[in-house]
């Protein structure tokens, strides 16, 4: 229960009583260091950066040159990769020129410390919204099948079937159905 002054005061008795022990340990502290100066203690950033590995520089630019895009975003790495270039239309089984495609990728995230990789599939065909989502999720698995078959660990492999949800592209044309038809892969690198 709180106690109040008698008074027309309306603030609680310890409320004030913290205010003043507040007040007296600022200016206690002030008093203290008097010698303080800005210069003698700025923090500084880290003035060393290691040397990004020539390797992942390498992939990166051929995994690019293959419509694969590989965007970083702090620790964390997305590929996005165009259905077309995996799968022919409707189908969940990975086309065979596409191989070359995942090694490269699996090679990609051999190259990092992770700590999880999601296998997100989104595709735009107007068909019915139930079977878009039990399309997704077959080549998600497909994929990480894919994938584990090539050393990925799968304890850290999760994979969605999006169907036709979060677009990035406003279709107006059959052909801009293509941009959303997408197979993403979003990993964390882990810090150490």
């Amino acid at each position: 229960m709180l106690m109040y002054h008698r008074n027309a005061d309306s603030v609680p008795i310890h409320k004030k009583t913290l205010i003043v022990f507040m007040l007296g340990l600022l200016l206690q502290g002030c008093a203290k260091n008097t010698s303080y100066s800005y210069t003698q203690e700025r923090p500084s950033l880290p003035s060393y950066l290691p040397p990004p590995d020539p390797n992942k520089i390498r992939l990166e630019r051929k995994l690019n040159a293959e419509e694969i895009k590989v965007i970083q975003t702090g620790q964390y790495i997305l590929l996005s990769i165009p259905s077309g270039l995996l799968f022919a239309e409707y189908s969940p089984n990975i086309s065979w020129p596409s191989y070359g495609y995942l090694n490269d990728v699996a090679c990609y995230l051999k190259m990092f410390r992770k700590v999880e990789i999601d296998i997100n599939v989104f595709d735009a065909y107007c068909d019915k919204h139930q079977r878009m989502i039990a399309l997704t999720r077959i080549r998600a698995s497909r994929i990480a099948d894919y994938l584990i078959s090539q050393g990925i660990d799968s304890r850290i492999v999760f994979t969605r079937g999006m169907g036709n949800d979060k677009p990035i592209m406003k279709t107006i044309r059959e052909e801009d159905k293509l941009g959303n038809s997408r197979v993403e892969i979003l990993f964390k690198e882990e810090i150490i």
